[in-house]
C-alpha cells in the first residue's frame, strides 16, 4: 500500500480521488472544489491518495500542525471495504504521529455504530466530547460529531486547542469560512 500526497489537481489520479470524496460524504460535510484547491497549497494539509498496485483504494485528508494530526476525511472504495485496508491505513498513520484526532457522526444507527466500532478496534478512544462541526458551505447547518483520539484519551486542554485550530485554521478553507471573514 502506498500513500501519495497531492498538492494540486493536475497530478495523475486526482480526479479519481475527488470522485471518491464526492461519493463518500454528504455535500454538507465537504468543501467546494475551489476551497479544496486552496487547502492543498497549505503545508499543514495532506491530501493523500491511497494506492495498491497502481489502483486507488482510498483517500485520507488530514492536517498536521506539529502537535496533532486531525483526520478530516477518510474513505476507502466500496469494493475494498472489509479487506483490512482501512485498518492498515490507520495503523500507518498512527505510527507517524504522536496524537491523531478525528470526528465521526454520533452513533444512532447500525452503520454509525459500526463506524465507531471500526475506529475503536483500530485503537481510537471515544473522548466523550461532542462537537458541533461548522458548515463547510454557506447556508448549511452545523452537524453533530463525537471526537476520538489515538493513542490515548483526549484531554480537555487538547480538545480546546483542537476546536480552536479547526475553527480558525482548517475552516478558513471553506465557503462558510470565507463568508465569516468577509
Amino acid at each position: 500500500m502506498e500513500f501519495q500526497r497531492y498538492t494540486n489537481t493536475e497530478q495523475e489520479g486526482w480526479q479519481a480521488i475527488w470522485q471518491l470524496y464526492e461519493q463518500s460524504f454528504p455535500t454538507c460535510e465537504t468543501r467546494m472544489e475551489r476551497d479544496h484547491i486552496d487547502a492543498m497549497r497549505d503545508p499543514q494539509f495532506y491530501a493523500m491518495g491511497i494506492w495498491e498496485a497502481h489502483t486507488l483504494i482510498g483517500l485520507l485528508f488530514y492536517w498536521y500542525n506539529g502537535e496533532f494530526c486531525y483526520v478530516e476525511h477518510f474513505a476507502t472504495l466500496p469494493s475494498v471495504r472489509g479487506q483490512g485496508y482501512g485498518a492498515q491505513c490507520l495503523k500507518e498513520l498512527c505510527a507517524r504521529y504522536p496524537m491523531v484526532l478525528l470526528e465521526i457522526e454520533v452513533p444512532v444507527d447500525e452503520m454509525t455504530r459500526r463506524r465507531q466500532g471500526f475506529y475503536e478496534r483500530s485503537g481510537f478512544q471515544v473522548s466523550g466530547y461532542q462537537h458541533s462541526h461548522p458548515p463547510y458551505r454557506s447556508g448549511d447547518d452545523p452537524h453533530e460529531l463525537i471526537a476520538l483520539s489515538h493513542p490515548g484519551p483526549l484531554t480537555p486542554e487538547l480538545d480546546e486547542t483542537f476546536l480552536a485550530y479547526r475553527k480558525t485554521y482548517v475552516m478558513r478553507y471553506s465557503e462558510a469560512g470565507r463568508a465569516s471573514r468577509a
